[in-house]
C-alpha cells in the first residue's frame, strides 16, 4: 500500500466523495489480493459486510459506520491478541518445564530391605 497520509485522504473525501470511494476500495482490493489467499478469504467477508452496511448511507453516516466498523474489528483484534499471549505463555511454561535439569529424587528405603547388622550398629552408636 502507499504510503497513508490521513490529510490526503480527508480533502479527497470532502472534494471528491466518489473518488475517495474508488480509492478505498482500490487500495483495499490491493492489499487483500497483497496478503494472499488465507487471510483474504476472511478479510474479503469483513469488507463486504462493511459494505452492506455503508449503502445508502450519506458521507457522515458512512463515516461514522465505518469508524464504528473500525472500532469493532480494534477490539476483536485485542482479543485475539490476548489468547494468542496467553497461548505464547503456557508454552513458554511447557517447554521451561521440559528444558529444565531433572531434579534428583531422594532414594527412599523400600519396605522390603532388611537392615544390614552393620547399619543397625552404626545407628545404636
Amino acid at each position: 500500500m502507499d504510503h497513508f497520509r490521513p490529510d490526503q485522504w480527508r480533502r479527497l473525501s470532502r472534494r471528491h466523495p466518489s473518488g475517495f470511494d474508488a480509492r478505498r476500495r482500490a487500495v483495499l482490493l490491493l492489499e487483500l489480493t497483497r496478503i494472499g489467499p488465507p487471510p483474504n478469504a476472511r478479510a474479503a467477508r469483513a469488507l463486504a459486510r462493511l459494505e452492506r452496511r455503508l449503502l445508502g448511507l450519506d458521507g457522515p453516516a458512512r463515516l461514522q459506520t465505518a469508524t464504528l466498523a473500525l472500532a469493532e474489528s480494534m477490539v476483536e483484534l485485542g482479543r485475539a491478541a490476548g489468547d494468542l499471549l496467553r497461548v505464547g505463555d503456557e508454552l513458554g511454561r511447557a517447554v521451561a518445564l521440559d528444558l529444565a535439569p531433572p531434579r534428583p529424587q531422594a532414594a527412599r528405603p523400600s519396605a522390603e530391605r532388611v537392615p544390614s547388622k552393620d547399619s543397625i550398629s552404626r545407628r545404636s552408636r
